[in-house]
C-alpha cells in the first residue's frame, strides 16, 4: 500500500510538471507592471540612462502591450514612452468620431521641445480612426525602416508617413528614456494603466501588418542585437531582459509588479480569442451550436450551458479545447433535446480553474421575427426596426458575461439605454412567442 501511494505521488508530480511544461511555458504574460494607481500629475514610472546603443535615428521600433485604466477629462498626452527633445509616444484625448475612449500618437521633437510631426490613430488631421477603449489590452507599436514610419494597433497599420526628414530622430546626449511619464524638469503626465513586453529596438521590425495576440510568445531575450531595451517585468524588477547591453533602469517612486492571475479578472487578456462567435441553428429539431477560436491560451475546454430564461443556467455538455494554439479551431455541439426556447453560452475554463463566458445566443424552436437593431454603437437610445404590426415587445439586454442587466416590457420601437454603463451588450427582442437575438452592440458614454 505504501509503495502504491508513493507511486501515485510521484506520478502526480510528474504529470503536474508535464502540464506546467506544456501549458505554462508558452504563456508570455507571467507578470505585468501595474500603474493603475497613478494620477495624471503624480505616481510611479521608470527611466533609463543614455548610451551609445540607444542613439537611434532613422531605423527604430518602439512597442508594448498597453492597458489604459482611465484618463482625466481634458488632460492630454499621458506618456507611454518619452525622450525629451527627441520623441514622445503618448495617448491622446477622445477621438474624432466619439465612439472610443482614447487614441495613441507618436511625435518627433526638435531641440526646443516643439513637435516636428506626428502619426496617430485618432482620426484628426486626416489620420484614420480606430476605436480604443479603457480597460482593454492593446499592442501598440511605431516602426521606421528608414523609408517610411508606420503606426500599428494590434498588428494593423493605422497611419504612416515618410521618414525624411521629420521622423529621423535627433540624438542629443543627456536625456533619459522615460516610461509611463515624462521628465522635463519634473515628472508629470503619468499614465494610469499597465504595461507588458516593452521593447525599444534600433531596427524597423514591422513594415506590413502582422499577427500578435496576448497568446503570442514573448520577445526573445537573447541573440537579438537589435533589441536595445526589453522589459517583460517577469522578475519583479527593472532588469533589461535582452543580452544586447546592460542598461539599468531606475524607478520613480515604488513600482507594482502583478501576476496576471492577480490582476482583476476584468483586466486580464482573454484566454480564448474567438474567430467566430457562438451561433445557433436548427436542424431536424435539434440545435447545432458552432464557434471558432483564433487563439487559445491554456484552454482546457468549453462547458456548454443552456437556460430557458437567460438567468438560470444548466450544464448540458462539454467540448475539449486545444490547450495552446495560434491556429483557427472550429467547434460544434449538438443539443439533441432543446427546449421550446433556448439561451446558450459557453463557459470556457483553463488548466488552473479560471473561467470566462462567451456571448449569449437565443433560439426558439419556431420562426424568428425579422427585426433590426440600430444604431451601433449607441449612446442613449436603441431603435427597433421591423415591428410593423406595432406589437408590444419585451426587450432583454445582457452584458458580455451573459447576465441580464435590463428588461423592458411593452416596448414599442425604441429602448432607453442611457443608464447602462459603457461596454459591450447583447439584446433579445420578444414578440409573442417569437424571438431574435441581435449581434452585440456597444454602449458609449
Amino acid at each position: 500500500m505504501k509503495i502504491n501511494i508513493l507511486k501515485t505521488i510521484v506520478l502526480t508530480l510528474l504529470i503536474s510538471g508535464f502540464w506546467a511544461e506544456v501549458y505554462g511555458q508558452t504563456v508570455n504574460n507571467v507578470k505585468l507592471l501595474d500603474l493603475t494607481g497613478n494620477s495624471y500629475s503624480s505616481g510611479s514610472s521608470f527611466h533609463v540612462p543614455i548610451g551609445s546603443q540607444m542613439q537611434v535615428t532613422d531605423n527604430y521600433t518602439f512597442e508594448c502591450w498597453l492597458y489604459v485604466n482611465t484618463k482625466p477629462s481634458g488632460s492630454y498626452w499621458p506618456v507611454i514612452m518619452d525622450r525629451r527633445k527627441v520623441f514622445t509616444f503618448f495617448i491622446g484625448d477622445n477621438l474624432s468620431s466619439g465612439s472610443g475612449d482614447y487614441g495613441f500618437l507618436f511625435a518627433t521633437r526638435d531641440g526646443a521641445d516643439n513637435i516636428i510631426n506626428r502619426i496617430r490613430n485618432d482620426g484628426k488631421s486626416g489620420a484614420n480612426y480606430t476605436p480604443m477603449f479603457f480597460q482593454e489590452w492593446y499592442h501598440v507599436a511605431v516602426s521606421s525602416d528608414g523609408t517610411k514610419v508606420r503606426l500599428f494597433l494590434n498588428g494593423t497599420a493605422v497611419d504612416s508617413n515618410s521618414t525624411s526628414p521629420d521622423f529621423v530622430l535627433s540624438t542629443p546626449s543627456g536625456y533619459e528614456v522615460n516610461y509611463g511619464a515624462r521628465y522635463w524638469g519634473s515628472f508629470d503626465r503619468f499614465i494610469q494603466g499597465a504595461f507588458d513586453e516593452m521593447r525599444y529596438s534600433d531596427i524597423g521590425r514591422y513594415t506590413t501588418n502582422f499577427t500578435i495576440t496576448t497568446n503570442t510568445p514573448p520577445h526573445d531575450t537573447a541573440g537579438d542585437p537589435n533589441t536595445i531595451l526589453l522589459f517583460n517585468f517577469n522578475s519583479s524588477n527593472l532588469k533589461n531582459s535582452t543580452s544586447a547591453n546592460t542598461y539599468t533602469a531606475t524607478a520613480h517612486n515604488t513600482l507594482t509588479y502583478v501576476d496576471w492571475d492577480g490582476f482583476p479578472s476584468d483586466k486580464l487578456p482573454l484566454p480564448v480569442e474567438y474567430y467566430k462567435p457562438l451561433s445557433a441553428t436548427i436542424n431536424d429539431n435539434k440545435v447545432k451550436l458552432s464557434w471558432a477560436t483564433a487563439t487559445e491560451r491554456n484552454n482546457r475546454g468549453f462547458i456548454i450551458e443552456r437556460s430557458k430564461d437567460g438567468e438560470d443556467w444548466k450544464n448540458i455538455g462539454f467540448h475539449g479545447g486545444a490547450g495552446n494554439s495560434n491556429l483557427i479551431k472550429e467547434y460544434e455541439f449538438i443539443d439533441k433535446n432543446p427546449l421550446p426556447e433556448n439561451y446558450y453560452r459557453l463557459k470556457q475554463f483553463d488548466y488552473n480553474g479560471k473561467t470566462t463566458y462567451s456571448k449569449t445566443v437565443f433560439i426558439a424552436m419556431n420562426n424568428e421575427i425579422n427585426m433590426e437593431i440600430y444604431p451601433n454603437p449607441a449612446k442613449d437610445i436603441i431603435f427597433i426596426k421591423g415591428n410593423n404590426r406595432q406589437k408590444k415587445l419585451t426587450v432583454s439586454i445582457f452584458n458580455s458575461s451573459g447576465k441580464k442587466v435590463m428588461e423592458v416590457k411593452n416596448a414599442e420601437n425604441s429602448v432607453d439605454i442611457s443608464e447602462l454603463k459603457k461596454g459591450i451588450y447583447f439584446i433579445t427582442v420578444c414578440d409573442g412567442n417569437k424571438r431574435q437575438i441581435s449581434k452585440r452592440f456597444i454602449k458609449t458614454n
